[in-house]
This record gives C-alpha cells, structure tokens and sequence, in this order.
C-alpha cells in the first residue's frame, strides 16, 4: 500500500514542480525577486523558491506588490 501511495505521489509531484516552475517564471517577468534572503542562490532559484513559499501558504506578496520598483 505504502509503494501504491509512493508510485501515485511522484505523477503529483512531477505536475507540481512543473506547475511551480512555470508560476516561478510569470513572476519574474511581472516583478523581480530583489529580496536579500535569496542573494546567495541566484534569481532563478529565489523565484522558484519564492513560488514553492506562496503555494505553501507564505503568503508575503512583498516581491509582488511592487516595493521592489523604482519610482519614476
């Protein structure tokens, strides 16, 4: 049973990274992942991990909402 739920899961998870991914890309073209916790990883995996934070339920739509941009 345990090798049934295992076997089932990786389609889910394969259609959720996929999902996430391409979330992760929208992102970046609405707004950029400017945020300093994610310095170090690069901008490619800030947004991802930005993405996979806001489908956990981190809802900080900090990187969104624009306080990021600067005024012109």
């Amino acid at each position: 049973m345990i090798m049934s739920v295992v076997k089932d899961l990786q389609v889910f998870m394969l259609f959720f990274t996929i999902l996430i991914l391409m979330f992760s890309m929208v992102f970046d073209v609405i707004a950029k992942n400017d945020a300093a916790e994610y310095q170090h990883v690069g901008w490619f995996m800030g947004n991802f991990l930005t993405t996979l934070r806001l489908s956990l339920g981190d809802f900080d739509f900090g990187v969104l909402e624009g306080d990021n941009l600067d005024a012109e």
